[in-house]
């Protein structure tokens, strides 16, 4: 009898060593930092109800952890140690991930998506509001989905860099990550921007620059670039996603 006692006591010890940290985690994940919960690093607003439903099953584990009693022994125990030991490897990942950013490596491997230059048409007119005030800062997003009406104008635009040998010399490529889910599925959209001292900026780091649109053939492509006037450094944005 003291052996099964001891056996579920021990069981409840480590289920309860587990579950701490999964609350404070979820805490941690909540708290605000920039004007909004940390986890928005990672997950776009519109899917915070995966967070409410996270949170209602981690509850109702606790209840059943309150009013069952676990069975520990033999196979079982070596089951649960295992089971709880797999809850475990998600919380050795959240400092690194809390901090870490796509290498300039990983965001290449997802492969850039640049801006195509595409002739004026009606129908492009029509749509882009040609006659309307255009921003001289408009966000990547809209200048690589409607570039058109920016060609021949002086903007400035936002952005991290990017720069290898497979790129023409002089040129870096300024992108954002464009965010459908969350931030596992992110893409790398931006523009080419055309500086002469490209390869002295650091991958990664975020620029603001500031040129006049134009185009240029790159790998049997027709796209933007920017003939850039200045390029300087900035500081990183509190929301560095972009939101489709």
């Amino acid at each position: 009898m003291d052996s099964n006692r001891n056996k579920a006591s021990f069981a409840r010890l480590l289920q309860l060593i587990v579950l701490v940290p999964w609350i404070a985690a979820f805490w941690v994940l909540l708290q605000r930092m920039g004007g909004k919960p940390l986890l928005g690093k990672f997950l776009r607003p519109d899917y915070w109800w995966l967070v409410e439903a996270g949170t209602a099953i981690l509850v109702i584990f606790l209840i059943s952890l309150v009013y069952c009693n676990p069975r520990g022994g033999g196979r079982r125990g070596v089951s649960l140690v295992v089971q709880m030991g797999i809850m475990i490897l998600p919380l050795l990942y959240l400092p690194t991930s809390v901090v870490s950013q796509l290498s300039p490596e990983a965001v290449k491997k997802r492969s850039f998506h640049m801006a195509q230059s595409r002739p004026i048409t009606t129908d492009t007119a029509s749509t882009s509001g040609l006659n309307a005030d255009l921003s001289e800062n408009p966000s990547l997003l809209r200048l690589v989905l409607e570039p058109a009406p920016y060609e021949g104008r002086e903007i400035s635009v936002t952005g991290m860099v990017y720069w290898d040998e497979q790129l023409p010399e002089n040129m870096f490529f300024c992108y954002q990550l464009l965010m459908f889910c969350c931030a596992a599925d992110a893409k790398p959209i931006g523009v080419l921007v055309q500086y002469d001292k490209s390869q002295t900026l650091a991958k990664s780091s975020w620029v603001k620059a500031e040129g006049t649109v134009g185009s240029a053939n790159i790998m049997d492509k027709r796209v933007i670039r920017i003939s850039a006037t200045t390029v300087e450094s900035i500081e990183p944005p509190k929301d560095p996603y972009l939101l489709q």
